[in-house]
């Protein structure tokens, strides 16, 4: 068992502000943070029964899912974002936040109407007006990871104290 006075310790946790490594521990944490969101968001928001949840998806908005920490000044920023990509899903914006208004709708060809086979037609393009409910998937997917974060914080900043004080 190894004893540590207070002086030493405030010695060594100087040290680990001054060279950046408790910084390093605080990214570390950051960006297991927004895996465990990005992860939530994936695994537990994006399906399920409606009307509370999309249903069933395509993989384009599950794989439009992105973090990134940015390390700053004085924190570590993290963005949980939606709809970017190769896929470039608009939509997401739409389902997260919802949308009233007039959307305009594609020219587009129309093979059935009412439920049943007719010959094809052109449907011109026009405008419409439409209410679509807010059925948010990254907000409470970030929530998790937040709530999540002291533990997460705390591991990290544990782990750079022991290895500082060479108890691993």
């Amino acid at each position: 068992m190894s004893v540590i006075g207070i002086k030493e310790f405030d010695r060594s946790l100087k040290k680990l502000v001054r060279t950046g490594e408790m910084g390093k521990a605080l990214h570390r944490g950051t960006i297991e943070v927004g895996a465990v969101a990005k992860a939530s968001t994936q695994r537990d928001h994006l399906r399920g029964p409606r009307p509370s949840k999309l249903g069933a998806i395509t993989g384009d908005l599950r794989r439009s899912i992105r973090k990134k920490t940015t390390p700053l000044a004085d924190h570590v920023r993290l963005t949980i974002t939606a709809g970017g990509g190769p896929a470039r899903v608009d939509y997401a914006g739409i389902h997260e936040f919802g949308f009233n208004g007039a959307m305009t709708i594609a020219s587009h060809i129309r093979s059935t109407a009412f439920g049943r086979q007719v010959q094809p037609f052109t449907v011109p393009s026009h405008t419409r007006t439409v209410s679509i409910r807010a059925r948010p998937f990254v907000r409470p997917g970030l929530q998790e990871g937040l709530r999540r974060a002291p533990d997460i914080f705390t591991a990290e900043i544990s782990d750079t104290l022991k290895k500082e004080f060479g108890f691993e």
